[in-house]
């Protein structure tokens, strides 16, 4: 992460308080072990200079002294002031850094880790972005993200950027799983953390469905995801087909919308001299007990997806349809996760 320190610790208190000369040497520690970066004006710089004498301040400080200032690419620089934060505009109190668990990488905490996989990849593999930090990812389980979460909040020690899948199943459907569990939890907005939803149904959705034909073994959905490809219309579809489980007869008849949905691909889909409608395909699958109106693509394609030799294959190929939410997770995933290249500064 990127933490501003304010001109507001141009303060004698930062150099005489324990705990305010210690939150100090917390961040100075954090930065030249390579976890976060670190931005302050030349005035504060001059007025820490004079203040501090303890061998890691003066070396953090000549190294930020004699670096070109730069402007970082992120959604937003967190400030750090000497009290009264406006925690709703990403400030934090000096303080909050008085322990060194604060310092540490943040952690991406997903509903399992090959999320936590894809996502750095997806930075670092189709982005070409190399100062991220990816220590610490965490799977929470599926449903128990929400509970985890809310340990790692209430500890107030350690940042946070928490992935979740929408779980949604067409345009318009409400939100459900692990966010809806997440909201649940009515946690206090704080600077720590974020949680960042996506827009298409989950991870699996992220992966271009070129890549996932080529590693579908049923010749029947092979051919069913070429075809979904053909019909889609800009992500209308892609989106939001579960990958995993496909479109289930129970499901459809829960929501309307997702009736619709199916309705909608359904006749997309038919031959032109088909005349069955969608409801007389319907009782066709009621008479046969099946539940399946359209089939799962590929069950595993995250762990298949993420075990390609990337020395000789693409796996983030372009796609028109899911680059603006590559380009959102890159966004979030930079802004928590950017950080000094650990080489040493003395």
């Amino acid at each position: 992460m990127v933490f501003e320190l304010t001109d507001s610790l141009i303060d004698q208190r930062v150099i005489d308080n324990k705990v305010h000369r210690d939150s100090l040497h917390n961040l100075f520690l954090g930065y030249e072990e390579g976890n976060l970066i670190l931005s302050m004006s030349l005035d504060l710089l001059d007025f820490l200079d004079s203040g501090l004498d303890d061998t890691l301040s003066k070396r953090v400080i000549n190294r930020l002294q004699n670096s070109v200032l730069a402007h970082y690419d992120v959604l937003w620089q967190t400030k750090v002031v000497l009290d009264n934060p406006d925690t709703k505009n990403h400030e934090l109190s000096i303080d909050f850094f008085r322990n060194s668990s604060a310092i540490q990488p943040p952690i991406l905490l997903c509903e399992n880790l090959d999320d936590t996989r894809f996502y750095f990849a997806l930075c670092k593999e189709y982005f070409g972005i190399d100062m991220i930090n990816t220590k610490n990812g965490q799977g929470g389980g599926g449903s128990s993200t929400a509970d985890n979460l809310e340990q790692i909040v209430n500890n107030k020690d350690r940042f946070c950027l928490c992935i979740v899948d929408s779980d949604v199943r067409y345009p318009g459907c409400d939100d459900g799983g692990t966010y809806v569990a997440i909201l649940n939890k009515h946690l206090n907005q704080h600077p720590s953390y974020e949680v960042f939803k996506l827009t298409v149904h989950e991870i699996e959705n992220l992966i271009p469905i070129t890549i996932i034909g080529k590693h579908i073994k049923d010749k029947r959905d092979r051919e069913l995801s070429k075809r979904l490809m053909e019909v889609d219309h800009n992500g209308d579809i892609l989106k939001f087909y579960d990958i995993k489980e496909g479109i289930k007869l129970s499901a459809i008849r829960r929501k309307d919308g997702y009736y619709q949905f199916a309705s909608n691909l359904f006749e997309r889909l038919k031959k032109p001299n088909d005349r069955q409608s969608f409801d007389e395909h319907l009782a066709i699958l009621d008479r046969n007990q099946s539940d399946e109106v359209f089939a799962p693509l590929c069950p595993s394609i995250l762990e298949t997806f993420l075990n390609i030799d990337v020395r000789y294959n693409e796996r983030f190929v372009y796609c028109d349809y899911l680059r603006e939410e590559w380009d959102r997770i890159k966004e979030i995933i930079v802004t928590f996760f950017c950080a000094r290249q650990a080489d040493p500064i003395n």
